[in-house]
């Protein structure tokens, strides 16, 4: 009797044993899981789950009280390169020597891009539709998806050219209004650049699409806005030829 009561604790103390180190082993590894790889696995979460990316508004066209447009906006692609991973599979000179003739650029313009090292450089902005085109071809021939990739950014348009140029003024390369209108009603007419997150299913089927809103500028008193804009103007040329004369 006391042969099979003591084999028995003993049984109970190795089951005992075996209980508290597979309980330890857990506590280590999902310790292990939450502080050490708790970013790594939360980051391939998110990129499995979904894509993130940036949303870049249209700026505001500019119309005429008759609803001509004066000045207006396109989205167009630029093209950048991210040189951390340009040399995981592929080379410099490679890239440089299929991309460069495509868009109008030199390959050592390229190279120099590459070299200057980093996640991100511009390689081209808004390119014209035949140059993306063409680069987008050669980026799944090629498989340059890793280190290099478009951004949408909006390119400025003046259907009448030169017409009243000097009162609706023009923007600059980073979408700002520099002069005239464009700049009186910058607030009023810049676009935004939204971060958004599209998420998917377990096929990589999008659930939801985000529109960016496309911002207008009807000049019904075009007439009055342009007066006051030359109006400023000359005060200011007086104030200037009263300092200087």
């Amino acid at each position: 009797m006391k042969n099979i009561r003591s084999t028995l604790q003993g049984r109970i103390g190795y089951v005992a044993l075996v209980m508290i180190g597979v309980l330890v082993i857990l506590v280590f590894r999902y310790a292990y899981l939450q502080i050490v790889q708790g970013d790594a696995l939360a980051q391939r979460m998110r990129d499995q789950s979904g894509y993130e990316f940036r949303i870049q508004s249209l700026r505001g066209a500019i119309l005429d009280r008759s609803g001509k447009e004066l000045a207006v906006s396109s989205m167009t692609k630029s093209l950048f390169v991210d040189p951390n991973h340009v040399y995981d599979t592929h080379t410099p000179e490679e890239i440089a020597s299929d991309i460069a003739p495509l868009i109008g650029l030199t390959e050592q313009d390229i190279l120099d891009d590459i070299a200057r090292g980093g996640g991100f450089v511009w390689v081209k902005r808004r390119l014209e539709h035949t140059e993306y085109e063409a680069v987008r071809a050669v980026i799944r021939e090629k498989g340059y998806s890793d280190c290099l990739g478009f951004q949408n950014e909006a390119k400025r348009y003046y259907p009448n050219d030169a017409l009243a140029a000097n009162v609706i003024g023009f923007v600059g390369t980073d979408d700002e209004g520099l002069d005239g209108v464009e700049q009186a009603l910058d607030p009023l007419l810049k676009g935004e650049v939204r971060e958004e997150r599209l998420t998917v299913d377990g096929q990589r089927r999008p659930r939801r699409r985000a529109a960016p809103p496309d911002p207008r500028l009807h000049l019904c008193g075009a007439a009055r806005l342009w007066q006051r804009l030359l109006q400023d103007r000359v005060t200011d040329h007086r104030q200037h030829d009263s300092v200087h004369g």
